[in-house]
């Protein structure tokens, strides 16, 4: 009797320890499989499935710096994302009018409720580029590009649209060049707009590392892209 009764302790406590084991084991090889798929990075550091700005900082004809930071679309920009796929959709207006009238001791008070189709109106989208020295964090809710720099040829410029016919991704690029000696101007953010002036911010990056221009000559390329 004694035997059978440690025997069957012998075994539960072997039972236990196996799927502690097999339990310890799947949380492990889900952990890793999930950090491999979600946050998988190539030799260049470049997040798979994200958007992302890419610079290069060409100084005396020699590539210096080449990077990649992750973009932040606002909230403005996800609402140009939206029109521009709905683009000529129609979408219903309603409109209430209330009117008031008084004939001798009596009021009457009559409310007409419209309707109205209308279509989405479509704006152009994210192609002009800024680049600023500002330091602040992008947040969604961001409708500027702080500090945004117009000088020494950094001013606001459209970019350069590439897709390939099939695929899920498409780039803006464009490219400064510099214009003076006299200064050095560190670049640490940039925007992206749907206007030359004004507009909606549509996106922007802080990057990381930043980029310095200093002799006239530099070219600054920015390359936005965009999966979707």
């Amino acid at each position: 009797m004694k035997t059978g009764l440690v025997s069957k302790r012998l075994l539960g406590a072997i039972a236990i320890a196996i799927a502690i084991i097999f339990v310890v084991g799947f949380t492990a090889n889900t952990f890793l499989l999930g950090t491999q798929s979600n946050k998988g990075l190539n030799k260049d550091g470049f997040v798979f499935s994200e958007d992302n700005v890419g610079i290069t900082v060409t100084h005396l004809g020699v590539v210096v710096l080449q990077a990649n930071s992750p973009n932040i679309i606002t909230n403005a920009g996800e609402d140009l994302i939206s029109q521009q796929t709905s683009c000529g959709a129609n979408t219903v207006v309603t409109s209430t009018a209330t009117t008031v009238s008084t004939a001798a001791t009596t009021t009457v008070t009559n409310t007409v409720t419209t309707k109205a189709t209308t279509s989405v109106t479509c704006s152009l989208g994210g192609i002009y580029i800024a680049v600023s020295n500002s330091t602040a964090a992008p947040v969604a809710t961001d409708t500027t590009c702080p500090n945004e720099l117009a000088s020494y040829g950094l001013t606001r410029a459209i970019g350069t649209y590439s897709h390939a016919t099939g695929t899920n991704t498409q780039t803006i690029t464009t490219s400064f060049i510099y214009s003076t000696s006299a200064h050095t101007t560190t670049i640490s953010k940039v925007c992206m707009f749907n206007a030359l002036t004004g507009g909606t911010l549509f996106a922007e990056s802080l990057l990381s590392p930043t980029a310095t221009l200093s002799a006239v000559g530099d070219n600054l390329t920015i390359q936005w892209t965009f999966t979707h």
